[in-house]
């Protein structure tokens, strides 16, 4: 990973368990509250900021625009790169162009951000998703993890490509 470039990493988790414990493991954060979810606190509390799923998921334009503004507002405080652990929301029906919507997002981050210094961490629960969607996570990410460790995705496509096969 360069300093200078987006980092965007597919973790894969089949429990909600197994993914506080990477969490507390890679970031050094500590699980502090247990419902069904969770909160992970760090050594520096001012440092982590928590936002609402379904608000921020509410569409990929709102997604994107989100995260822009929010880069922004980082950078400009003064931060080197910024880290984000994510899980989008994905549709409940399976309506393909709303599912289509999200891949293409997914695919657009690496593109479109490529050179901000962000490291994303997409959160993947291989239990819950349908397996397209998993599939096609392999090829809209550069990197893939377990909690076991990461590697480069074989299957990882262009971003470009991989948008112009979804129509």
């Amino acid at each position: 990973m360069k300093a200078n470039a987006l980092d965007h990493v597919a973790l894969w988790v089949d429990e909600r368990d197994r993914l506080a414990a990477f969490l507390c493991a890679a970031l050094g954060m500590h699980e502090i509250e247990r419902t069904d979810t969770f909160s992970l606190l760090g050594g520096d509390a001012r440092q982590v900021e928590f936002a609402d799923a379904r608000t921020w998921y509410r569409s990929p334009e709102h997604a994107f625009q989100g995260y822009t503004r929010y880069f922004d507002d980082r950078f400009e405080r003064g931060a080197d790169r910024v880290r984000v652990v994510a899980e989008v929301v994905w549709p409940e029906s399976s309506a393909t162009a709303d599912v289509a919507d999200w891949k293409r997002y997914e695919a657009g981050i690496s593109a479109a951000m490529a050179s901000v210094p962000v490291s994303f961490i997409c959160a993947y629960d291989t239990d819950e998703l349908p397996a397209g969607i998993i599939s096609d996570a392999r090829r809209t990410h550069p990197v893939l993890r377990t909690p076991e460790g990461a590697r480069p995705s074989a299957r990882y496509t262009d971003p470009a490509a991989f948008i112009r096969g979804l129509f």
